[in-house]
């Protein structure tokens, strides 16, 4: 069995942004494109709006 490539192996695994930022999990990569995205969530105490609630 060859070994395997450390590096190899996570590109195979990565999901990538349209930003360039790469997340091994693809949940990562989704909380991260939120950022991206117009604030969804206005606090009703404070009026400030946020990506994630």
């Amino acid at each position: 069995m060859m070994p395997v490539d450390r590096d190899q192996a996570r590109i195979a695994v990565d999901h990538v942004c349209h930003c360039g930022k790469s997340f091994l999990r693809k949940e990562h990569l989704r909380r991260h494109e939120a950022t991206h995205q117009a604030p969804s969530f206005v606090c009703s105490d404070c009026s400030r709006s946020f990506t994630r609630k």
